[in-house]
């Protein structure tokens, strides 16, 4: 069965589309990836505990990325992911049980440096030259070169004791013991890198974001939900240039008194 799209963060240059659980399972012709550049960067990505699957317990959108709640036996996990102009996927393991136990996962990742317009095709039709993944420790580098010469990479970091290179995604593995009342971190981190050049925008600032947006309020508490999301959803789709946002920022939700109110 196709994983149903529903997670999509954007950064600065960069875009995260993967499943409520932020996986990315592909080659996924639906549009799952990570993106820079109109090019898909990361075809595949997975982190699958060798424990048993993950039981999401909640998923909440933040203004740079995303926090993911999962419990896996007497294990509790948070899972933050960061998305600016790199991706930072950072996993806290809790141990809530009254002895020590083992995360192990292991991480599949590809990347298959699709054009955007082409990535629901069936047949590729670019003609470029993909290398094979190279490895080194705990860094995995995958590169593209299109025919006109412009050349692509993704550098992929994480805890693993060697990357396993060959047909389909490369993978490693994980591990980390976590004593009973403790919590332990994991961090994987995604670059992308291109000899096209960087778009021109400034960090974006959800503070000043919200200082500077038309401000709307109504009795329903519903509603205000839904104005609060659509503005969390404007700022993440905006990006930030010299002049000012792109497009230009709209509202943000308020709930100060009853009828909507516009200031």
């Amino acid at each position: 069965m196709t994983a149903k799209l529903a997670l999509s963060l954007k950064g600065t240059g960069i875009v995260f589309v993967g499943t409520h659980g932020a996986d990315i399972k592909g080659p996924s012709r639906r549009g799952a990836g990570v993106y820079a550049w109109d090019t898909r960067h990361v075809s595949s990505y997975e982190v699958r505990p060798t424990g048993g699957p993950l039981r999401l317990r909640s998923a909440e959108i933040l203004p740079d990325g995303a926090l993911l709640r999962y419990s896996l036996g007497r294990l509790q996990i948070e899972r933050r992911i960061r998305v600016e102009n790199t991706i930072e996927d950072q996993w806290s393991i809790e141990n809530a049980g009254p002895s020590a136990a083992t995360f192990e996962a292991d991480i599949a990742v590809d990347a298959d440096f699709r054009d955007l317009f082409e990535v629901r095709r069936i047949k590729r039709t670019t003609k470029g030259r993909r290398e094979p993944p190279a490895a080194n420790g705990h860094r995995l580098v995958f590169r593209y070169e299109a025919i006109d010469g412009v050349k692509q990479s993704t550098e992929v970091l994480a805890p693993v004791d060697a990357w396993q290179t060959g047909d389909g995604p490369a993978r490693g593995r994980v591990a980390v013991r976590v004593a009973p009342g403790d919590r332990r971190s994991i961090e994987i981190d995604i670059r992308v890198r291109s000899t096209l050049p960087s778009p021109l925008v400034a960090d974006r600032d959800w503070d000043a974001w919200q200082k500077t947006s038309t401000h709307f309020a109504s009795d329903s508490p519903d509603l205000d939900a839904w104005i609060a999301r659509s503005s969390l959803d404007l700022f993440m789709l905006s990006d930030q240039t010299p002049m000012d946002s792109f497009p230009p920022r709209a509202f943000r939700g308020s709930s100060r008194r009853s009828g909507a109110t516009r200031s």
